[in-house]
């Protein structure tokens, strides 16, 4: 499974968890302390493993205490791996991904019967500039480059299935600069949404979350320029009318 995703809901567990925290004082100049050592362990395991590229990173308290990365990111054009290298993570990412939904769950945070509430918060607390977020942009619009994101088309829309079932909702994608089909949220709807060109809205909104109700109903429509969009569907309900 492709990872754009997982990466939009491990931003709201990212967001939602407290940095571990220890006891001891000098936690951090200890764990300092083993760079050498450790890199030593990451560059064998990397080249024992015959990896392209790695990447690692040693993080106390919130804080990177030390990083690194080895090989390539890119054979042609080379281009050398290192510590802001995107790498696809897969399957691994399930496990964050359903933490995330429960601890949002248990925080009353992802409840649709307040949709104007829930958009609030996404706006508020997980913006377009939040790192997370601007790391899920930057995955999806790869995975639009490369052609793995959006697999289908119909018209001008281009649209890709992510997950049909990722702890109770499915996740699409659609590259839009129109309108899309009619259709209702038995469910409701979350929508993420990135600004590729132009000055675009949906459905009136500006880029960022857009969030529908249960039972709401839409002509999806994107004015003035192309957005990027993720949504979100629980139970992977949806009407087409």
């Amino acid at each position: 499974m492709r990872t754009v995703a997982l990466l939009l809901v491990l931003a709201s567990a990212v967001h939602a968890q407290q940095p571990a925290a220890f006891a001891d004082p000098d936690r951090a100049e200890k764990v300092a302390a083993t760079e050498d050592a450790v890199t030593a362990m990451f560059r064998d395991y990397w080249q024992r493993q015959h990896m392209p590229g790695f990447a690692y990173g040693v993080v106390v308290d919130g804080d990177v205490v030390y990083s690194g990365a080895f090989g390539r990111a890119q054979l042609d054009p080379d281009i050398p791996a290192d510590t802001r290298t995107l790498f696809r993570i897969a399957s691994m990412s399930k496990s964050f991904t359903a933490l995330a939904i429960l601890q949002l769950r248990d925080q009353g945070r992802l409840s649709l019967d307040d949709p104007e509430s829930l958009q609030t918060w996404l706006r508020e607390d997980l913006p377009l500039d939040e790192p997370m977020i601007t790391a899920i942009r930057a995955a999806a619009e790869k995975g639009a480059e490369e052609g793995w994101l959006l697999t289908r088309q119909n018209g001008p829309l281009r649209y890709g299935r992510v997950a049909k079932d990722l702890c109770g909702f499915s996740v699409d994608a659609v590259w839009m600069d129109g309108p899309g089909p009619r259709h209702r949220h038995p469910n409701g709807e979350i929508d993420l949404c990135f600004a590729i060109d132009g000055d675009p809205r949906f459905d009136g909104n500006e880029p960022g979350w857009t969030v529908y109700g249960k039972g709401s109903a839409h002509v999806p429509t994107v004015s003035g320029g192309t957005m990027l969009i993720l949504y979100f569907l629980p139970g992977g309900a949806i009407e087409w009318l």
